[in-house]
């Protein structure tokens, strides 16, 4: 992280120690990797708050307070992205929305199963909209065919303009990506 230039509000020990926690935080939450300068400033201005309230006579020194005024904002930030994804969870989804903007031809409808109940949870659209993202162009296209019921490899062979040996191939990577999804209930 690079360090910035905050003049006379921060020693570089505070900016140090903020960075320092911060990494520390990054390496178990993977969504704060893409956070530097904002998340850094968030915490620098959290310690702004405290920094007068720091007591020696509690026996902590200057930088355990103040990286555990750091940790606190962080979790905070924490909670606070673990709610904002519960609300997409719980949002309700139709069957004829996309299953992705990057995967605007398919839906819910296209993907799931004839047998699915549909009161199936919000989860399950996020799960097979990242599966999907896992997949190639082709293996896509393939997933779509065995959906609508070409199962034939003939068939599906001459769509795609490959081989069978492809063909067999693809099928067996798609299952593969499925059910390491934790997906293989879907599969047919």
């Amino acid at each position: 992280m690079k360090r910035p230039n905050y003049e006379s509000f921060f020693e570089d020990w505070e900016i140090g120690l903020a960075i320092k926690v911060i990494g520390e935080f990054k390496k178990k939450w993977k969504f704060l990797e893409n956070e530097d300068e904002d998340l850094l400033q968030e915490c620098l201005i959290q310690w702004s708050f405290y920094k007068d309230k720091y007591n020696s006579a509690c026996g902590a020194s200057k930088g355990t307070f103040m990286a555990q005024v750091v940790k606190a904002k962080l979790q905070i930030i924490i909670r606070k992205y673990g709610r904002n994804n519960r609300k997409v969870i719980q949002s309700i989804i139709s069957f004829d929305d996309p299953v992705s903007e990057k995967h605007e031809d398919l839906t819910l409808h296209d993907v799931l199963p004839d047998k699915t109940d549909y009161n199936v949870q919000s989860e399950l659209k996020i799960t097979l909209s990242k599966t999907l993202t896992k997949l190639t162009h082709q293996q896509q296209i393939l997933c779509k065919l065995l959906i609508n019921g070409v199962s034939n490899i003939d068939e599906l062979r001459k769509i795609l303009k490959v081989g069978r040996a492809t063909v067999y191939r693809e099928i067996k990577r798609v299952k593969d990506v499925f059910e390491k999804e934790g997906l293989k209930e879907f599969l047919k």
